[in-house]
Formats: structure tokens, C-alpha cells, sequence
């Protein structure tokens, strides 16, 4: 009975020293639990955001780092473009002369005679 007992035991911290390995020793787990606390603590931040439970100072902050925001998004937008200025005065369409309504003499017989000398595409 006391031999299976210790054999026990043998198997036990066998098994435990493997579990303590797989998960890289203690400072391993305390890293890990460390990283969970960090990520708790962000989550509540975000929390509290959501929920709008802001200061008044945390809320002048953010109102005036989003007027800076804008002030810098509207001084690029007005240097970036430069548009030219409308002619004040209207002018009257100009008159374009008649185009030709009769084709030249020898440019029909030019005309043929280039295409009947060109091969048709197969």
C-alpha cells in the first residue's frame, strides 16, 4: 500500500514538473497575468469612454485637440487648391466659318484608289 502511495506521488510531480515546463516557470505566468491586468485596465478605459463618463477637463481636452484637428485639415485643404477666377464679363460666342459642304474634285477618286489598293483583312 505505501509503495503505491510514494508511486503516486513519483507520477504526480512527474506530471506536474511537465505542466510546469509547458507553461514556461513562473515568471511565464506572472508575465501572462500581468498582460491580463493590462488588458482589463484598457478595456475599463474604454468602458468608461463609451459610457460618457468624461471630465470636464478630458472633454475640453478632446474639444479642442478636434478644433486644431479641423483648423489643420481646412489650412491644407485651402493651400492644396488654387482654383483661377471667373471672368467677370460675358463674352459672345464667337462666329467659326461654314465648313466645306462639297468634296474636292480629285480627293473622292484619291480615296478610291487608296482603299481598292489596300488588301482586305481576313
Amino acid at each position: 500500500m505505501q509503495k503505491d502511495v510514494y508511486f503516486g506521488l513519483q507520477q504526480g510531480t512527474s506530471v506536474l514538473k511537465q505542466i510546469q515546463r509547458e507553461m514556461g516557470g513562473i515568471e511565464n505566468v506572472e508575465k501572462l497575468i500581468g498582460e491580463g491586468a493590462e488588458q482589463k485596465a484598457f478595456q475599463e478605459e474604454v468602458a468608461e469612454m463609451l459610457n460618457g463618463r468624461m471630465t470636464n477637463q478630458e472633454e475640453d481636452e478632446v474639444e479642442e485637440e478636434l478644433a486644431a484637428m479641423e483648423a489643420e485639415a481646412n489650412k491644407a485643404a485651402k493651400s492644396e487648391v488654387k482654383l483661377p477666377t471667373a471672368p467677370s464679363e460675358i463674352r459672345e460666342t464667337p462666329v467659326l466659318p461654314d465648313a466645306p459642304v462639297d468634296v474636292p474634285a480629285g480627293a473622292e477618286s484619291a480615296r478610291r484608289e487608296k482603299h481598292e489598293a489596300e488588301p482586305l483583312a481576313a
